[in-house]
C-alpha cells in the first residue's frame, strides 16, 4: 500500500502539470470574465444577439473551471471523502462524480450553443466583430466545426456509444469503463497495480499476466473507435476522474491485488470501512 505521508514519485510530475494548470485556468476565469463585461456592454446597448452569444461563451468557462477545480480536487484528495463510493450488488463500484458529470454536459452545451451562435451570426451578418476578411472566413467555419463536434459528443453520451469512467471491483476481480469502452479482468490475471503519468492525468496500470487479456466491451462505433486487440492488453485508469481521489483508488485497488484472503470484504460493504480508513492515521483506526 502506498505511503500516504508520501507522494507517489510516479506521480511527481503531474504536479509541475498541476502548477501549470493553475495559470492555464487563471488566463481562463480572465476569458471568462472578459465576456462577462462585453455581456453587460451589449445587454446596455440592446443587442441581444451578442448578448446571448457573450452569455454562453461566459458560461463555457464557468463550466470548464467548475471541472478542473473538481479534477484537481480528486488528484490532491489523499483520504477518501465519504460517499465517494458506492456498495452494488456483489462489489464496491467507484464513478465520477455527479458534479463532473453535470460540469462536463453544461460545457459542451454551451460550447455548442456559442460555437453555432458565432458561426450562424456571422454568415447572417448578425456580428459587427472586427474580423479580417480571411477569419470571417476561416473563424465561422473552425466554430461551427466545433459546434458540430460538442453535439455530437452530447448525442454519444445519450446514445451510450459515450459513457463516464467508473470502476467496479469484486471478489472476482475488477472492471474499468472508460469513455468509449469496458474491460474487465479476473484478480488471477491481475500481475501488479502501478501508478503511471505518462500524460498530464495521473493513472492507474492494471498489469496483467504473460498471456492474460481483458475482456473488451468497445461502446464506441467510429473511426476513432479504439483497437480490440490493444484493449486486451492495457487497462488504465485515469485515477483524477474520480471523486474518491487518485490516491484512495491506487491504494484500493493495490490493497485487493495483493490481499486475496480480505477480497470477501468487497461483497459485504466492509471494503468501504476499510476505504474510509485508508491514510487516517494509525491511532484514529
Amino acid at each position: 500500500m502506498t505511503d500516504q505521508s508520501t507522494p507517489v514519485p510516479e506521480w511527481a510530475r503531474n504536479r509541475v502539470h498541476t502548477r501549470r494548470t493553475y495559470v492555464a485556468l487563471a488566463l481562463f476565469g480572465a476569458l471568462g470574465l472578459f465576456w462577462l463585461w462585453h455581456l453587460a456592454r451589449s445587454l446596455a446597448d440592446s443587442r441581444f444577439v451578442d448578448g446571448a452569444f457573450y452569455m454562453c461563451a461566459s458560461a463555457t468557462c464557468a463550466a470548464v473551471l467548475w471541472a478542473s477545480v473538481l479534477v484537481l480536487k480528486n488528484r490532491a484528495r489523499s483520504i477518501a471523502a465519504p460517499g465517494t463510493a458506492d456498495s452494488v450488488p456483489g462489489g464496491v463500484r467507484f464513478s465520477t462524480s455527479r458534479g463532473l458529470r453535470v460540469a462536463y454536459r453544461m460545457a459542451m452545451t454551451f460550447i455548442a450553443i456559442s460555437s453555432g451562435l458565432f458561426a450562424v451570426g456571422t454568415w447572417l451578418g448578425q456580428f459587427d466583430f472586427s474580423m479580417s476578411s480571411g477569419q470571417k472566413l476561416i473563424l465561422p467555419l473552425a466554430a461551427a466545426a466545433v459546434a458540430s463536434y460538442a453535439v455530437g459528443a452530447l448525442t454519444w453520451f445519450a446514445a451510450g456509444f459515450l459513457r463516464y469512467p467508473g470502476v467496479e471491483v469484486s471478489p472476482d476481480g475488477l472492471s474499468t469503463n472508460g469513455f468509449r469502452l469496458k474491460q474487465t479482468v479476473t484478480w488471477d490475471d491481475v500481475a501488479d497495480i502501478i501508478p503511471l503519468a505518462d500524460g498530464k492525468n495521473p493513472e492507474i496500470d492494471v498489469v496483467l499476466k504473460d498471456r492474460a487479456r481483458a475482456g473488451v466491451d468497445i461502446f464506441y462505433r467510429g473511426p476513432f473507435a479504439p483497437a480490440y486487440l490493444q484493449a486486451q492488453r492495457s487497462v488504465r485508469i485515469t485515477a483524477d476522474l474520480f471523486a474518491s481521489g487518485a490516491l484512495p483508488l491506487l491504494d484500493f485497488l493495490d490493497y485487493y491485488a495483493s490481499s486475496p484472503d480480505d477480497r470477501a470484504e468487497l461483497a459485504d460493504g466492509r471494503a468501504l470501512r476499510r476505504l474510509a480508513s485508508m491514510g487516517q492515521p494509525a491511532a484514529d483506526r
